[in-house]
């Protein structure tokens, strides 16, 4: 049910209290940056019942750990008439045992159009957008694969995702899966609600107008949330492409002054030392240090922004009980008319005509049908706001506060090893130096 577009919240986060501590700094950052309201911080009973719900789904995974795996892209040729396609080994291993196909991206777009039509309301990981031409150059392919690779890994820690018909059949059939997947029919609004509750019986409560305005107010926070990303990510952008000539500065600047000093040193001091830590220091200002931190923020952006795009599947169930609504109306009303008229048969269309009887049982019928179509969808509804307030929201801002904190401790660490030797180098030519500035 949702459209392609992207983006999520993460400042309110009920259970932020139980993070460990690392998490619970991050936390309190990203909260401050976007003041929120102080409200959103208390703990509250969906925010208990949001830890029952990580630890099933924890322990479904420790129990039967996913894996997959994606790589060894390979240029396909299928004729003169057709285009050439890229397509790429998925491997892996779950509760049903190991598996083994190769994937093109259309199939998964088309996994991905399946996923979010059959299970509305769940959050489904992003795909890179779509090529028409280029797509089989090296650089786009090396972009595409690892797009599709994060893709893969997200999936994993969604088990109820993963072992869905639609991700099994993606996974572990070797035939035309692109058909199969084009073939596969949109459940019910019962089938989804009966499916969802066996999956989530936590959620299967009545639907009041605190959760309502409450997932309300995790969306409107989750705006916010996601202009901070991007306003954050094009600020490490800029420094990111100016770094090259700053820290070929740095190391001009080093490389003199490291010169300098070792035309001082005594015969007794080590000029191999000196030149082996710059070497070092050298090599390692060479390095990427942010661009771990770039990726790994644009694709929590693109999470956020797709994430967002679950307000739509809400909004499209209330539409459609009201069209339902009207539907049975409009068969009652048909109803009334058929009954009124004298005669043993009634129009059926512009040319047939049947018993009036059979008319009468076919419209009881469609009344029937729309009625368990609308207690489907109204249900399908409520749990669905049940889901989004005590499931998805709290599983997405985990994985955001983890995913922005990896990408600071990645660049930290990278940069603290450069500047660790950098503050070798200036204190040992600090200390030499510092014997020509002595007051006389």
């Amino acid at each position: 049910m949702s459209s392609e577009e992207d983006e999520p919240d993460t400042r309110i986060y009920p259970g932020s209290q139980n993070l460990a501590p690392q998490k619970r700094v991050i936390a309190s950052f990203i909260e401050e940056s976007v003041e929120l309201d102080p409200d959103d911080l208390r703990e509250s009973e969906t925010s208990r019942e949001v830890d029952l719900v990580s630890s099933r789904h924890l322990m479904i995974n420790k129990e039967f750990p996913i894996r997959a795996a994606l790589g060894d892209p390979k240029l396909q040729d299928e004729g003169a008439f057709s285009s050439k396609f890229i397509d790429y080994s998925l491997r892996g291993e779950d509760k049903h045992g190991a598996f083994s196909v190769r994937r093109r991206y259309k199939e998964f777009r088309e996994l991905r159009k399946c996923l979010t039509e059959n299970w509305p309301g769940f959050f489904v990981p992003p795909l890179p957008e779509k090529k028409a031409v280029g797509n089989t150059r090296p650089d786009f392919v090396a972009s595409r694969e690892r797009s599709l690779r994060y893709f893969v890994s997200r999936m994993t820690k969604l088990p109820h995702l993963f072992y869905s018909p639609e991700m099994q059949t993606f996974v572990r059939t070797n035939g035309p899966v692109l058909k199969i997947l084009e073939k596969m029919p949109v459940p019910k609004a019962m089938e989804m609600y009966n499916r969802n509750v066996t999956l989530f019986p936590e959620c299967q409560k009545d639907l009041t107008e605190a959760v309502q305005a409450s997932v309300k107010k995790k969306f409107k926070n989750l705006e916010a949330t996601i202009a901070f990303f991007i306003k954050f990510r094009a600020i490490s952008k800029n420094i990111y492409e100016s770094r090259p000539r700053i820290k070929k500065l740095k190391v001009s600047f080093m490389q003199f002054a490291a010169s300098d000093y070792k035309s001082k040193l005594g015969k007794n001091e080590s000029k191999e030392a000196l030149e082996e830590k710059f070497n070092r220091y050298k090599e390692n200002e060479s390095k990427d240090d942010l661009g771990e931190f770039l990726s790994r923020i644009r694709d929590l952006i693109r999470d956020l922004k797709k994430f967002a795009l679950l307000r739509n599947d809400v909004n499209i169930v209330a539409k459609k009980i009201e069209s339902m609504r009207k539907k049975e109306e409009d068969y009652r009303k048909e109803l009334e008319k058929t009954q009124s008229i004298n005669g043993e048969y009634v129009k059926d269309g512009l040319f047939y005509k049947i018993t009036k009887e059979s008319k009468v049982c076919k419209l009881e019928e469609n009344i029937a049908e729309c009625q368990e179509e609308i207690l489907g969808l109204e249900k399908l509804r409520c749990f669905m706001y049940h889901l989004l307030d005590s499931h998805e929201f709290p599983t997405l801002i985990d994985y955001k506060i983890t995913t922005f904190a990896q990408g600071i401790m990645s660049f930290a660490e990278r940069r603290m090893g450069t500047l660790d030797l950098e503050v070798v180098l200036l204190r040992e030519m600090r200390g030499l130096y510092s014997k020509y500035n002595q007051e006389p």
